[in-house]
């Protein structure tokens, strides 16, 4: 535990840091910013070395933590490293250097909370070495060919050319994955297409177990590509990380109880394959923007990783909590609304239009990529950092650090109880609604693991397994 008291005595100092810097004008924070992402990384290098090396660490901090680094801190923090300057300034303008320092004491915060809600589970080892293999029958199979053609309905409603249209044009205009606006879908059967990440991984999650029987194999291993591929389609990274973070995650888990012999080569190479995926999404995306030609389009520039000048922005700009709240409001506020987001989230907003709505802001993705999707100018969501600021001040931040720490050490000591393979599955389904939380806190990405549990559900209580 020795070495993590110093990553968090090293955080705190970073905290001390960033807030010297706001105080006394200090003018140290990029040197702050590098100490910050350098801490990240280690304690990730640490997490990672003694997962594959002593079988032990916590893995959802592992996990977590990586997101975090990629998606937020990793920009920034390049930008540094080889221009001496944070990128916000040339890529949006001006900026005020008092907004930078909060967003950094932000991120701190967030840091620090997590280790210290995780600190005593980062040297907890599993006593695990046993988990029952799920079963599989021909009832199964016929239930999940069932699930995989709901799945598929929003994309065959055109006929089959429709179909090959729709996959091959990505993010073109016209493209029915992208058929929504800011204050929801009218046609909500294209919220079907959701199945296709919970089948995809289940599917996935029993090949693991080197299922017996050939025919059994080769159907779920087309199951599973025809659903990765789908999903990848849209160029939605999110998607994919929805289906494949779990699978991930479940491999390491194993691998880390010894439950199952899986060589670090193969791991390595399933981790390098997600990563080539997501590299490749990156390319075909630009199909569908590519397709966008007239002279008020702007080309992709930063390609999604600007969440932390989405954060800058939103602090430099919005001073205030939205509709004038009132510090007892920021305080009192937070939870009861989220939970009433999430609530109310699958009511459809033509039966109830005054459905709660986030606030948005068009002006920032008019910098970032211009128009998109339907060539139509898309209410981007701010990340989860911007939007609990944007509605509750820095309290927000406050509630946004303890709650999501809290939720890490009930996410990773729930894994560490498990019993049975479905409930590691489900974890580890959650697990990346919270990594991809980071980019955006939204209803609709958690039916995958809703989804999920209503199918694991169904699995059990019909006894197709």
């Amino acid at each position: 535990m020795r070495d993590y008291i110093y990553f968090l005595i090293g955080t705190f100092l970073v905290f001390v840091s960033f807030f010297s810097c706001l105080l006394f004008d200090i003018p140290i924070f990029l040197e702050t910013w590098v100490a910050l992402g350098f801490i990240i990384f280690s304690i990730i290098t640490k997490e990672f070395v003694r997962l594959f090396y002593f079988n032990k660490g916590n893995l959802t901090l592992l996990i977590f933590l990586t997101f975090y680094l990629i998606l937020v801190i990793a920009e920034p923090l390049y930008s540094i490293i080889s221009s001496g300057d944070i990128s916000y300034e040339h890529k949006f303008g001006y900026y005020n250097n008092d907004s930078f320092i909060i967003v950094g004491i932000s991120h701190s915060l967030f840091l620090l909370s997590i280790l210290i809600f995780n600190l005593k589970l980062s040297n907890e080892k599993n006593s695990l070495t046993v988990i029952p293999p799920p079963k599989v029958s021909s009832k199964l199979f016929f239930f999940f060919f069932f699930l995989f053609i709901l799945g598929l309905i929003p994309y065959l409603k055109d006929g089959l050319q429709g179909f090959l249209n729709l996959i091959l044009s990505s993010r073109a205009n016209g493209n029915s994955q992208f058929e929504n606006t800011g204050i929801g879908n009218s046609n909500l059967l294209i919220h079907l297409s959701t199945i296709l990440i919970s089948v995809g991984t289940l599917s996935a999650f029993y090949l693991i177990h080197s299922l017996k029987g050939r025919i059994h194999k080769y159907i779920l291993w087309t199951i599973f590509a025809i659903s990765l591929l789908i999903i990848g389609s849209s160029g939605t990274r999110t998607r994919v990380i929805l289906l494949l973070v779990p699978l991930i995650s479940y491999i390491l888990f194993l691998k880390k109880n010894l439950i199952i012999d899986i060589s670090n080569r193969k791991i390595l190479f399933f981790c390098i394959a997600g990563i080539v995926l997501l590299s490749l999404m990156v390319e075909f995306r630009n199909v569908g923007f590519d397709t966008l030609t007239t002279s008020e389009i702007s080309q992709p520039k930063f390609d999604g990783l600007d969440l932390n000048n989405e954060f800058v922005y939103i602090v430099d700009n919005f001073q205030d909590p939205v509709n004038g709240r009132s510090l007892f409001e920021t305080i009192l506020l937070p939870i009861p609304e989220q939970v009433f987001k999430f609530i109310t989230n699958p009511i459809p907003r033509i039966i109830y239009p005054d459905k709660y709505l986030d606030p948005s802001f068009a002006v920032f993705n008019m910098k970032r990529i211009g128009y998109t999707g339907l060539d139509e100018t898309f209410n981007i969501t701010p990340t989860i950092f911007g939007r609990f600021y944007l509605l509750y001040g820095f309290v927000g931040i406050i509630y946004l650090s303890l709650v999501t720490g809290w939720i890490l050490r009930v996410l990773e000591n729930k894994i560490n109880k498990s019993e049975n393979a479905y409930s590691l599955i489900l974890h580890f389904s959650f697990l990346a609604f919270l990594c991809q939380s980071l980019r955006d806190l939204s209803p609709g990405w958690i039916y995958s693991f809703v989804f999920l549990y209503l199918i694991i559900y169904l699995i059990k209580k019909a006894r197709v397994a």
